[in-house]
């Protein structure tokens, strides 16, 4: 079991190493980057079942290129379960329960790879059973359950997600304020914006992101206070990222006022994409100098 566990772990860093986008929905400046133990990673493969190794394949796939991407015959080819979403068939409803039983598993590696098979389902049932463990008494299985609404993007969901916006722990918070966003919430928009004045840091980046994501002008001056005031470069660049969401809608003085001060690189870097991607003039000299050479976001 440690070295299937070892397998996966050392197979995620080397995706974190090697690949530069990243949702933005997350402390994306804070994602911890290990060293890769390649002599160690092809150890832990030999013997490994193909389940376990499909996923731990899954998280090097491509260096970043996604699915669709991929080359039509590799060597996991005839025994990947996961390579074509399309044609996967529904999980046994015994394989349904276990999931949702493990959810609660003391052991994270269970839990991770428990809600991300279950959030798959995308079913009522599913849904109802994630919902319901937002109310569950130990933090972990509430981190979890929010978790799953968003990778499964349960709208049934939506109003027990914001109420968990209030939740003790800042990290269940963190992951609801995500999945709100993974929903393109409307709804949830002055929660979200409640948000920003968190106490905790991956709260905040998560409510900016998540009000980027629901194409509301409204954020706009919630945003503009994020991006000139919040201590927490993390939480800057992803406000710069959702202003920059907002084309041709007067975001540009506040970007350009934020790229001549900012001492942050990579919250200027961001800065420089949303000038141009909002079709603003203020900064465009500044903005040369700020944005490396290619056109995607830095963060998405």
């Amino acid at each position: 079991m440690l070295r299937i566990v070892g397998l996966t772990a050392t197979a995620i860093a080397f995706s974190l190493g090697g690949s530069s986008a990243r949702v933005a929905s997350s402390s994306d400046g804070d994602v911890a980057r290990s060293t890769m133990d390649v002599a160690a990673l092809l150890t832990a493969a030999r013997g490994a079942p193909p389940i376990i190794c499909s996923l731990a394949a899954r998280a090097v796939r491509n260096y970043g290129w996604g699915e669709g991407a991929d080359a039509p015959v590799s060597p996991l080819s005839n025994v990947d379960p996961f390579r074509d979403r399309a044609d996967r068939a529904p999980l046994p409803d015994a394989d349904v329960d276990l999931l949702l039983e493990s959810l609660g598993a003391a052991d994270p590696c269970v839990r991770e790879l428990s809600v991300r098979l279950v959030a798959g389902q995308r079913t009522p049932r599913v849904w109802s059973a994630l919902t319901d463990r937002l109310h569950a008494s130990d933090v972990a299985t509430r981190e979890v359950a929010a978790l799953g609404l968003g990778i499964s993007g349960a709208k049934s969901a939506e109003d027990a997600l914001i109420a968990t916006l209030r939740d003790a722990a800042p990290t269940v918070r963190a992951n609801a304020a995500w999945a709100l966003g993974r929903l393109s919430s409307g709804k949830a928009l002055s929660s979200l914006v409640g948000m920003f004045r968190d106490d905790d840091e991956r709260g905040r980046v998560a409510a900016v992101a998540a009000t980027g994501h629901t194409d509301s002008t409204s954020a706009i001056p919630a945003l503009s206070r994020a991006l000139r005031t919040d201590p927490s470069p993390s939480v800057r660049r992803v406000a710069a990222w959702a202003l920059g969401q907002h084309e041709r809608s007067g975001v540009g003085p506040v970007l350009g006022e934020t790229l001549g001060k900012e001492s942050d690189p990579r919250v200027r870097e961001m800065t420089a994409w949303a000038i141009g991607n909002t079709g603003s003039s203020e900064g465009a000299p500044a903005r040369t100098e700020a944005l490396p050479p290619y056109a995607d976001a830095p963060l998405r």
